[in-house]
């Protein structure tokens, strides 16, 4: 069987600021008529990009290379683009330790929000297309590295569909062959995304939550630590915050 790989986004330059710069959102509006309302900078976008929570675009010459190579398990929907703006960051210092703007408010989306859409911007930006992969197979995820977001990520045996790009049916990563890992890389967008190798084999016991929320006199679970204080929204009630104490 072909190798496996979960596609996440990569390590952009100065964190969530590089994330939205480069990926944009696709998660803030809700969908018009099962359209993605796409929300971005311009004019650089990456040949493909993750701006929501399983959430795929892709260019017309990405999603061309795709059904060109015969690629099987995805369909191609028509998308909007709702609000774009134009910001040329890819002329600043990737290197830097911050960006060269920040802004006004300091929240990266406001990068994308701060600033009135630009029909312009949104023409250089080329046709886009939401990538919808096929939901089959049922997959785990283990936490090797919370600081360098490392994964370890296992399909069940028996649930691994003849696909090159499918979502699992319990979650919403995208699973993906060499030959569409090679297909994204060949594309020139190094470091846009990551890919995760995935095992097959038996599921592993699912993890611990990584925070809890315990009620006044609730004992502390064994391998967490309290770490703060916070109101509940629904009672009033104060609780108190503990979380994992992984030494990762």
């Amino acid at each position: 069987m072909e190798a496996l790989w979960v596609m996440t986004s990569g390590a952009a330059p100065w964190g969530d600021y590089g994330g939205i710069l480069t990926h944009g959102m696709s998660a803030h509006l809700d969908r018009v008529d099962g359209r993605l309302q796409l929300e971005r900078t311009a004019p650089y976008v990456p040949a493909m990009s993750l701006p929501g929570i399983g959430d795929v675009v892709v260019t017309a010459e990405m999603r061309q290379r795709l059904e060109q190579s015969g690629v099987a398990g995805i369909v191609f929907r028509p998308l909007d683009k709702r609000h774009i703006v134009w910001l040329d960051w890819q002329s600043w210092d990737s290197t830097a330790p911050e960006p060269a703007v920040y802004p006004d408010s300091g929240e990266p989306e406001d990068y994308i929000l701060g600033r009135p859409h630009d029909e312009s911007a949104a023409k250089a930006l080329g046709e886009l297309w939401e990538l919808v992969p096929t939901e089959r197979g049922v997959a785990a995820r283990q936490t090797l590295s919370r600081r360098e977001r490392t994964y370890q990520f296992t399909l069940q045996p028996g649930t691994v569909p003849p696909l090159d790009i499918f979502r699992a049916q319990n979650m919403r990563y995208l699973f993906v062959t060499d030959r569409v890992r090679k297909l994204v890389e060949d594309s020139g967008i190094d470091g846009v995304l990551k890919f995760h190798p995935v095992v097959v084999g038996d599921l592993p016991e699912p993890e611990p939550p990584r925070r809890l929320f315990l009620d006044a006199g609730e004992p502390v679970p064994d391998g967490y630590r309290i770490v703060g204080t916070m109101t509940n929204p629904f009672s009033g009630a104060l609780q108190r915050v503990a979380e994992r104490d992984s030494g990762k």
